[in-house]
């Protein structure tokens, strides 16, 4: 009886050993640590105003990195002019965007107006659209 007890004491404390490493190990990224205080700031009612996003733009530029996370100007030098490709990225799921507002304008008219052909669905009219306005350069 008292080698099973100890062998149950035995792997409880190897349980408990595991759970404080990984808790170690699991530190929380730069954007945990800024959401938790800025709920820790709202909660005591000193946001001074601010929204979230303009909180975590300054947390985010002034709290250093957890252990083995690359600061952000390391994270930029590592990827080496692809914030130009970030950039392209981001005009052209803006002008996806215009576009799909810009037909779906269109097609709530035509619907509205009984001039819609017979079986024609929003994704089918979309990319119809898309098409000739893409053609036609706007």
């Amino acid at each position: 009886m008292k080698a099973k007890s100890q062998a149950i004491a035995a792997a409880c404390s190897l349980a408990v050993l595991n759970l404080v490493v990984a808790r170690a190990e699991a530190q929380p990224s730069r954007m945990e640590f800024c959401a938790q205080a800025w709920q820790g700031l709202k909660a005591t009612n000193q946001t001074q105003g601010k929204t979230y996003r303009e909180f975590q733009k300054e947390c985010l530029a002034r709290t250093a990195p957890p252990p083995g996370m690359p600061s952000m100007e390391q994270k930029d030098s590592q990827q080496g002019g692809q914030g130009n490709q970030s950039a392209a990225a981001a005009k052209a799921k803006k002008q996806a965007g215009a576009l799909q507002r810009a037909c779906g304008a269109e097609y709530k008219a035509a619907k509205a107006a009984g001039k819609l052909p017979e079986g024609t669905t929003w994704p089918k009219y979309l990319s119809e659209c898309a098409k000739r306005k893409k053609a036609e350069g706007t």
